[in-house]
C-alpha cells in the first residue's frame, strides 16, 4: 500500500513559504539555512518524525531574533507507540533551534529511550525530525506607539522579560495593562534558557503548558497554567507526575516564563 503523503499545513495568506526541503527523505545534520528575515517577525517550522515517515507533521511558531538576542526552542517528537514496538523502544526525539535575522539554526536530533528499566543516553538520530520547509510572517511595521498600534488593527509588542530566566519561578502575577490586547503569547523553558512549550493565551482565559521529560527510566509530564486578564498574567507553580509514582511535584524550576508579548488580532 502506497504511503500518504503529508498534508501542507492550514497556513493563512500572512504566512510566506520561504525555504522547503531539497531532500526532505535524507538525513538531517546540523546545519543554519541562510535566509534574509530583516522583515519578518516569526518563522513557522515544518517537521516530521523522520525520513521514512510521510504522515507525521508538526510545526512550531519561533520569534526572529537579532544575533546576539535570540530564543532557542525544541522541537519534540516521541514515535508511534504500536503493536509491533517492543518494550523499550519507544523514544522522545528533540531537536533545537532558533531563528535570527540571517537565518535559521539547526542543532543535531537528539534520541532518549523512555520506557526501559535501564535508561540510556542521549544519542544523535538525523534522520529523525527532519525539517521539511519554513515559513515567515511580518509583523506590523507600526507597532511601535500606542496610538499606532491601534490603530493598525494587528502587531505584537514586548511587555514584559524574566530579569532572571535561568532561576527558579514559583507562581506569581505579572501586573500588565492588557485592556488594548486580545491575547498574550508567552514561552516557557528550563533553567539553561531553553524553551520547551510555548503559544497564545486569550484575555480573560487560562491555558495550561504542558512537557514531557524523562527521569531516569521513567517519563514525566511537567505542566504550569497561565491565566491573562486585562490587569496581568498569572503563572502557577510548576507541577509533575512521573510515571509509576501517584501525586503531583512542585518544581518550579521547570518551564520558567521568558516573557510576555502582547498581541491584537486584525478583525477587519
Amino acid at each position: 500500500m502506497a504511503q500518504s503523503k503529508i498534508r501542507p499545513s492550514s497556513i493563512g495568506n500572512e504566512w510566506e513559504l520561504i525555504w522547503e526541503n531539497p531532500s526532505p527523505t535524507s538525513s538531517f545534520a546540523a546545519q543554519i539555512i541562510s535566509l534574509n528575515l530583516a522583515k519578518y517577525g516569526w518563522v513557522k517550522v515544518e517537521a516530521r518524525l523522520a525520513t521514512a515517515e510521510n504522515d507525521f507533521a508538526i510545526t512550531m511558531d519561533i520569534p526572529v531574533g537579532t544575533q546576539d538576542n535570540y530564543q532557542q526552542e525544541v522541537l519534540q517528537m516521541v514515535n508511534r507507540m504500536t503493536t509491533d514496538i517492543a518494550a523499550g523502544e519507544m523514544y522522545a526525539y528533540s531537536r533545537g533551534l532558533w531563528a535570527t535575522e540571517s537565518g535559521v539554526t539547526f542543532l543535531d536530533c537528539t534520541r532518549r529511550r523512555l520506557n526501559t528499566t535501564s535508561d540510556a543516553a542521549n544519542s544523535t538520530q538525523n534522520a529523525r525530525v527532519v525539517p521539511l520547509r519554513i515559513w515567515g510572517k511580518a509583523t506590523s511595521a507600526t507597532a511601535g506607539g500606542d496610538a499606532s498600534f491601534r490603530d493598525a488593527g494587528f502587531g505584537f509588542r514586548k511587555l514584559w522579560e524574566n530579569p532572571a530566566p535561568t532561576s527558579s519561578y514559583a507562581a506569581a502575577t505579572v501586573p500588565l495593562d492588557l485592556s488594548e490586547y486580545d491575547a498574550i503569547y508567552t514561552d516557557l523553558g528550563y533553567t539553561s534558557g531553553i524553551v520547551y512549550a510555548g503559544g497564545l493565551v486569550m484575555i480573560g482565559g487560562t491555558r495550561t503548558f504542558r512537557y514531557p521529560a524523562v527521569s531516569g527510566s521513567n517519563l514525566r509530564c511537567i505542566q504550569r497554567s497561565v491565566t491573562a486578564s486585562t490587569t496581568g498574567v498569572s503563572f502557577s507553580d510548576a507541577q509533575y507526575n512521573t510515571q509509576g509514582t501517584s501525586g503531583a511535584t512542585t518544581g518550579n524550576t521547570n518551564l520558567i516564563p521568558h516573557f510576555v508579548i502582547g498581541v491584537k488580532f486584525n478583525l477587519q
